[in-house]
């Protein structure tokens, strides 16, 4: 459901020129990758995602800080046993509340590995708790821009959770991928990308470009 104050994502066209949402006039509205933007005429800043499948709108959400100023961080959760470290990354707007963004990871059924993400959703540990030593965070960039932030997401989207040449993969390997894909567009450093591959639990073929 939509936060109290939010416009349900229909709207109506006004001479193929403007729109309002619920009856109040937008100012201005831009599309920048999976995600478009809104300002009314009350003063509201709001945002949605489109599904990068069917394209298809998802609703409208409250901004809660300027559009695209946020941080990035690869989140490290501790596993049982033997079992190797799970690795996602997230995205957070500055003023955001309770640790609330983007998490962008992947998972396994049981047959096959896929697509696990979630916007408005908690990714770090609280800043007390038991659960909290359970987590490593590593701040990859703490100033995206709102194109920085849908290049994350669209590499993340495009990067396939299944390995087409059968090779052994796991959350590690695709969380590596993909920073590898953004450390090529400068959304973090070289140094960053080579601690971070140095710390996968499982042996990685060399990627493309990886020795670059």
């Amino acid at each position: 459901m939509p936060a109290a104050g939010v416009p349900t994502p229909e709207r109506r066209e006004l001479c193929g020129c403007s729109f309002t949402l619920d009856g109040d006039e937008v100012l201005q509205r831009r599309r920048v990758h999976l995600r478009e933007y809104v300002s009314l005429a009350d003063g509201r800043e709001l945002y949605r995602f489109f599904d990068p499948k069917t394209r298809e709108p998802g609703e409208w959400l409250l901004s809660r800080s300027d559009p695209g100023i946020a941080r990035f961080w690869l989140v490290v959760k501790a596993s049982a046993g033997d079992h190797p470290n799970h690795w996602s990354l997230f995205v957070a707007p500055y003023a955001s509340k309770n640790n609330r963004g983007s998490i962008y990871k992947v998972r396994w059924d049981g047959n096959r590995m896929y697509h696990s993400f979630h916007h408005n959703a908690e990714g770090l540990p609280r800043s007390s708790g038991r659960a909290k030593k359970d987590y490593e965070t590593i701040v990859l960039n703490r100033s995206l821009t709102e194109e920085e932030w849908s290049l994350v997401e669209d590499t993340a989207y495009d990067e396939d959770p299944e390995d087409p040449a059968d090779a052994p993969l796991n959350c590690q390997i695709w969380v590596l991928r993909v920073l590898l894909r953004l450390q090529r567009d400068e959304i973090l450093s070289r140094e960053d990308y080579d601690w971070i591959r140095s710390k996968l639990e499982m042996p990685v073929r060399q990627e493309a470009g990886d020795d670059q």
